[in-house]
C-alpha cells in the first residue's frame, strides 16, 4: 500500500531546486586532467541572441563503462554563454574565455560543421595542439535523413 504524501513541494518549487542545482553545477570548479571531451553547440535562439553551450565528458568516466556511451548522468555543463553574433572569430573568442575560466583545455572538441563553429573551432585549436577537432557525426547523420526524408516523404 502506497502511502499518501500529504504535504509536496508545488512545480515552481521544484523548478527553483532544479535551476539552482543546475547553476551550481555550471559555476563548481572543474577537475583538470581526466582527458575531457567538450561538445559544443547553439542550442537555443531567442530573438537575436543564440546560446552556445559546452557541455563535457571525462574520457576516464567513459572508460570505467562497459561501452562508451555517453550518459547525462557523465556529462558535466561547462558554459551556456548568449551571443547576439555568432561568427567564427566569436565562437574563437568564447572558447578562449571558457578555457580561461576553467583552468585548461580540452582534448578534444566535438561540433558540428556549422560554418560559424567550424571556422572558430578550427582558430581555437590552431592555439591549442593538445585539443583535438571531432565532427558529430550524429548530427551529420540526423541532417542527410533529413535531406532524403524531405525529397521523399512517406
Amino acid at each position: 500500500m502506497q502511502k499518501k504524501i500529504d504535504r509536496a513541494p508545488t512545480a515552481e518549487t521544484l523548478i527553483q531546486w532544479d535551476m539552482k542545482i543546475g547553476l551550481y553545477k555550471l559555476k563548481r570548479p572543474k577537475l583538470a586532467g581526466g582527458n575531457w571531451i567538450w561538445m559544443a553547440d547553439h542550442v537555443v535562439r531567442l530573438g537575436v541572441y543564440k546560446c552556445f553551450v559546452i557541455v563535457g565528458v571525462r574520457m576516464t568516466t567513459l572508460l570505467t563503462k562497459k561501452d562508451i556511451t555517453v550518459s547525462l548522468e557523465d556529462l558535466e555543463p561547462i558554459t551556456i554563454l548568449p551571443m547576439e553574433v555568432s561568427n567564427g572569430t566569436e565562437v574563437a573568442r568564447r572558447l578562449e574565455e571558457t578555457v580561461q575560466r576553467v583552468g585548461f583545455s580540452p582534448d578534444a572538441l566535438v561540433i558540428d560543421h556549422g560554418s560559424d563553429l567550424y571556422s572558430g573551432a578550427q582558430l581555437f585549436c590552431k592555439n591549442h595542439c593538445e585539443t583535438k577537432l571531432k565532427y558529430d557525426v550524429c548530427h551529420k547523420v540526423a541532417c542527410e535523413l533529413k535531406k532524403r526524408l524531405n525529397k521523399n516523404p512517406l
